[in-house]
C-alpha cells in the first residue's frame, strides 16, 4: 500500500513512488562535510548546521562564536587564564588574551616591574632596562675606593653598578684616607672619620663668644644640607631620624650641640646680630645652650616625601668650629621685643613709624578702630618710652630701654602692631597698643647699652625713682618645656598689686593669669597652656612676664605638647 507512483519516499530501502530510485531526497550533506542533516538515511546523520563545512560532530572549536564540533557549548577550552591573574593566554577568545607567561600572575602587561630577573610588565624590557622599574637599591659612589660611599651622590639599580657601594658614611669621596671608619688626626684642618664630634681641638676660647639666631632648612631628601646632627636632653636627632618621623613631628626644647654641613647657596644665621652666609661644603658646630624649634613645615610634597624641615637656633655664648667670620659695622643689632606704644596715655606720645604702605604714628593711631593691626615691614620706628618695662630682645638678652630717650630704629624691620584693647575698655582711651620688633643689621640711634639686661635689678637704671627693693625675688618656672602645664613659682617681700600675664612670641596678649594683690610669702600659679578663652595653644615660645609698680620681668617657656 506504501508503493505506487506518487507515493511519499520514505527511508525504508523501497522505491515507494516506482520512479526507479529508493530512497531519493532524503540523505542530504549540503556542506560536503561528511556529514548528512539530522534524519537523513545516510550515516552518519549528525550534522547539527549542515550550512557549514566546519560545523560537524568531532570538528575543531575555534573561536568564531559558533558550537564547531555540535556537542551545544561555543569555543569551549579556548580562553585559558592559567594563573588567575586575570589576564588570557595569548590567542584566547575572551579579552585581555594579552599575557605573556600565563604560569606567573605576577607577569601581565601593566604589572609593576620588579627586580627578578623577568619582564614582569610584557614590555619586552627586564629590570634595569625598564624604566619603571621599582623595587631598586640605593648605591652611593665610592670615587676614591675606600668602599665608602658619598650621600650625594647616588642611583638606583637592581644590581650594584662598578664604582658604587651600599654605604653612605663617607664625608669626603675624593680622599681615600677619609671615611667612617678611619681614625680622627688631631690638628689637622680634616675630619678624617666624618665624625663632627671628634673634630680637630678648638684652642681659642675667643670662639666661645657667639649670639646666634636664624633658621635653617636641613631637608634630609634633599643633597643640599645633607650632614645634620643635634644633641639634646631627649636623645640625638639627625637625618636619619627625620626621614623616619612622619609630618607632625616637631621638636621644641634645648639643644647643647648642632652640627651641620651647608651644601646650597643662601643658608644664613644672624650672628652677634649680624647676618652671616654659612660657606658650603663646611662642617659647622654648634655648642652651648641653645634654644631650638624643629619642625616639618611641607609634608608629603610630591617632589620630596619627607618633607621640608626647617630649625630655628636662639642662644647666646654659643662655641662655633670653624670661627665665623663677620665684617665690623655700626649697624649691627638683631632686635626682637615687645613695646607697649597705647595713644592715649601721655607718657608715650612719641611714636612714628615708616613703612611701605605709608606712615602710622600717634595721630592715625588714635583715628583707627579696636580691630586695626599691621603686620609687616618698615624702614624707621621711632619711639620715646616714658615708662619702665619697655624691654627689648637685643642680642640674645633682655635689654632695657632708657625712659625720656628718643630711640630709632632704621633698616629691614619686620613688625607687629595690634590693639590689645577695645575702645569699650578704655572709657575715652583708643585702646592699648602693642608693638613688636624683629629684624637684623638694624642701626640703633642713640647706640644701647647692653650692661642694662633684664638680669640686672631696676634701681641700676639712671632714671629710676623707685625703690631699690623690687618686692619679688626665686622666680621659678619649671617644667621648661612643658607638655600640658606649668608652675610659676615665686616669693613677695610685702603686700601690693602684681600682674602676670602671658605673650607670643610676636608680643601679643595670650592671657592674664593673675591681676590683683598678693600678701608676702611664697606663692604658685599653674599655666595650663591655654589662652584666655580657654583654647589650646599651638607648640612653641611664650612670654610670661610679671609687673608691679616697680618691677617688670619677662620670662621665656616653651609649650611642646
Amino acid at each position: 500500500a506504501n508503493v505506487y507512483p506518487g507515493a511519499p519516499e520514505i527511508c525504508d530501502g523501497i522505491d515507494n513512488n516506482c520512479d526507479g530510485v529508493v530512497d531519493e531526497d532524503l540523505s542530504i550533506d549540503a556542506d560536503g562535510d561528511g556529514h548528512y542533516t539530522l534524519g537523513s538515511c545516510l550515516s552518519p546523520a549528525d550534522d547539527c548546521n549542515d550550512s557549514n563545512a566546519n560545523v560537524y560532530p568531532g570538528a575543531p572549536e575555534i573561536c568564531d562564536g559558533i558550537d564547531n564540533n555540535c556537542d551545544g557549548v561555543v569555543d569551549e577550552d579556548l580562553s585559558i587564564d592559567a594563573d588567575g591573574d586575570g589576564h588570557y593566554t595569548l590567542g584566547s577568545c575572551l579579552s585581555p588574551a594579552d599575557d605573556c607567561d600565563d604560569t606567573n600572575a605576577n607577569i601581565y602587561p601593566g604589572a609593576p616591574e620588579l627586580c627578578d630577573g623577568l619582564d614582569n610588565n610584557c614590555d619586552g624590557l627586564v629590570d634595569d632596562e625598564d624604566p619603571t622599574i621599582s623595587g631598586q637599591s640605593i648605591w652611593y659612589a665610592d670615587v676614591d675606593g675606600d668602599s665608602f660611599g658619598d650621600a650625594e651622590v647616588f642611583i638606583y639599580s637592581c644590581s650594584q653598578p662598578l664604582n658604587y657601594v651600599s654605604d653612605n658614611s663617607d664625608c669626603d669621596d675624593t680622599n681615600a684616607e677619609v671615611n667612617s671608619a678611619a681614625t680622627e688626626i688631631l690638628n689637622n684642618g680634616i675630619d678624617d672619620d666624618c665624625d663632627p664630634s671628634t673634630l680637630d681641638v678648638i684652642d681659642d676660647e675667643d670662639t666661645c663668644a657667639y649670639s646666634i639666631a636664624g633658621n635653617l632648612n636641613i631637608n634630609p631628601s634633599m643633597s643640599q644640607n645633607s650632614k645634620f646632627i643635634m644633641e639634646t636632653p631627649d636623645g640625638t636627632i639627625n637625618m636619619s631620624t627625620l626621614a623616619n618621623e612622619d609630618e607632625d613631628y616637631s621638636y621644641f626644647g634645648t639643644a647643647s650641640s648642632i652640627k651641620i654641613k651647608v651644601k646650597g647657596n643662601g643658608k644664613t644665621l644672624t650672628v652677634n646680630g649680624v647676618d652671616i652666609t654659612l660657606e658650603t661644603n663646611i662642617r659647622y658646630e654648634f655648642t652651648g645652650d641653645m634654644l631650638v624649634s624643629l619642625v616639618n613645615n611641607s609634608p608629603n610634597n610630591c617632589s620630596n616625601p619627607n618633607g621640608f624641615w626647617w630649625i630655628d637656633i636662639d642662644g647666646a655664648e654659643i662655641c662655633s668650629y670653624p670661627e665665623l667670620e663677620m665684617e665690623e659695622g655700626s649697624c649691627t643689632n638683631s632686635i626682637s621685643g615687645i613695646l607697649n606704644i597705647n595713644p592715649s596715655i601721655a607718657d608715650d606720645k612719641i611714636f612714628y613709624m615708616e613703612t611701605p604702605d605709608g606712615i602710622i604714628d600717634m595721630e592715625s593711631l588714635s583715628d583707627e578702630g579696636a580691630s586695626y593691626t599691621y603686620f609687616g615691614e618698615a624702614s624707621s620706628v621711632k619711639i620715646m618710652p616714658k615708662g619702665f618695662g619697655r624691654l627689648l630682645w637685643l642680642n640674645g638678652s633682655f635689654t632695657w630701654l632708657e625712659a625720656n630717650v628718643r630711640y630709632e630704629f632704621t633698616g629691614d624691620l619686620d613688625v607687629y602692631l595690634s590693639n590689645s584693647k577695645s575702645w569699650s575698655s578704655w572709657n575715652k582711651a583708643k585702646g592699648h597698643w602693642w608693638l613688636t620688633l624683629s629684624g637684623s643689621n638694624i642701626c640703633i640711634s642713640p647706640e644701647i647699652d647692653q650692661d642694662k639686661n633684664l638680669n640686672n635689678d631696676i634701681s641700676s637704671n639712671p632714671n629710676s625713682e623707685v625703690p631699690s627693693n623690687l618686692g619679688i625675688d626665686h622666680v621659678e618656672i619649671y617644667p621648661n618645656p612643658f607638655m600640658n602645664e606649668t608652675t610659676i613659682s615665686f616669693d613677695v617681700f610685702e603686700e601690693g598689686d602684681l600682674s602676670i600675664r602671658v605673650f607670643d612670641a610676636y608680643g601679643r596678649p595670650v592671657k592674664i593669669l593673675h591681676q590683683g594683690k598678693f600678701g608676702p610669702g611664697q606663692h604658685q600659679l599653674i599655666w595650663d597652656g591655654r589662652n584666655g578663652d580657654g583654647s589650646e595653644l599651638s607648640n612653641g615660645l611664650y612670654f610670661i612676664q610679671l609687673n608691679t609698680f616697680n618691677y617688670n620681668s619677662s620670662y621665656r617657656v616653651i609649650l611642646n605638647h
